[in-house]
């Protein structure tokens, strides 16, 4: 009853006195569980005085849009419904007071925060890949199309430097995440303090914000490690983890030779058996070409192994080995 007096109030009379305005005002936006974007909505399209629209608009700051509500995954987030109702209404067009309120001011100083944070890469990236995973990027976009008062350019303009910035630390990300595996699986002891830093690095990337490979302190980590090995040799070597005949050559030799040869040493013993593999593709008589003790020790992973697992083995050897024009089935 109470409430319907004062709706009553603030939608019939629009020369309520100041005292009048504040405590109306009051009523309806003391009610937290009650008041949502919807209700207020209501109140906007019913009430005619720029004086009681302006003073309910003061009182709703708790329904600005926060940062971290644009990487929410959710679509239907209080504070962007209710901004996208109000452009929607055209409210800050019909009447021009309601331009200083705190809501607007808010809105505004928001929408330059969020712009400035974009621009700087000063976004978490982790939230950041949360809500632009395809099931999601529609309502991202929305998001920014209502901060952004519907200004397309501005959308666009900020979708693209967020593209731009994600992709660079994508490319980090996979180079660093190679190099971790190569150095891990071959050189755990020899390099040891290098993948200490390489797990400082990705640590850094992964939990900081979109600009974090361009901070100094990371930039000149990043640096550091990229010297370990040329790119080509670390690719070369990728591939070489990437082998199931390869990895169970190094493996096998690790295990007899730790204590005897440096980790390089047995890596490149690996190789030079490993390389002998080509004449899979070189040779009719294969099986006698080949050391019999490497036939072996390769095939011993094929006893668990499905024929697709054997096919990519082989189209993997194709490419280390640059094999071109090979397409017929090796008789094993």
């Amino acid at each position: 009853m109470k409430t319907d007096l004062y709706i009553y109030l603030a939608t019939t009379y629009k020369d309520l006195s100041h005292e009048v305005i504040n405590c109306v005002t009051d009523f309806l936006t003391k009610n937290k569980e009650r008041l949502n974007a919807k209700s207020i909505l209501f109140l906007l399209e019913k009430i005619n005085s720029p004086k009681i629209l302006a003073s309910l608009l003061n009182k709703i700051e708790s329904f600005s849009i926060k940062e971290e509500e644009l990487f929410n995954p959710e679509k239907d987030i209080e504070s962007f419904q209710l901004l996208d109702g109000i452009q929607k209404g055209g409210f800050f067009e019909k009447f021009e007071d309601l331009k200083d309120t705190k809501y607007l001011m808010n809105a505004l100083k928001n929408r330059d925060i969020i712009l400035s944070k974009i621009k700087k890469g000063e976004i978490n990236y982790n939230a950041f890949i949360k809500i632009y995973i395809p099931k999601n990027r529609e309502i991202f976009k929305d998001k920014l199309r209502i901060i952004f008062f519907n200004d397309k350019k501005e959308v666009e303009d900020c979708v693209k430097i967020l593209e731009e910035k994600k992709n660079k630390v994508l490319e980090k990300q996979k180079f660093i995440s190679k190099l971790s595996g190569v150095l891990k699986e071959f050189f755990e002891n020899e390099h040891k303090n290098d993948i200490v830093k390489v797990e400082k690095i990705s640590n850094s990337i992964k939990a900081g914000m979109m600009n974090e490979i361009e901070k100094p302190e990371t930039k000149r980590d990043i640096e550091e490690v990229e010297k370990i090995f040329e790119p080509a040799d670390l690719e070369h070597k990728n591939n070489l983890r990437r082998s199931m005949f390869y990895l169970q050559l190094f493996r096998s030799k690790k295990l007899f030779n730790i204590y005897v040869n440096r980790e390089s040493e047995i890596f490149e013993q690996a190789e030079n058996d490993f390389n002998k593999l080509k004449l899979l593709f070189q040779s009719e008589n294969w099986n006698r070409d080949i050391p019999e003790s490497i036939i072996k020790e390769c095939f011993k992973v094929l006893k668990q192994e499905k024929k697709k697992k054997l096919n990519d083995e082989l189209d993997l050897l194709k490419n280390i080995f640059k094999i071109e024009g090979f397409d017929d089935p090796i008789k094993i």
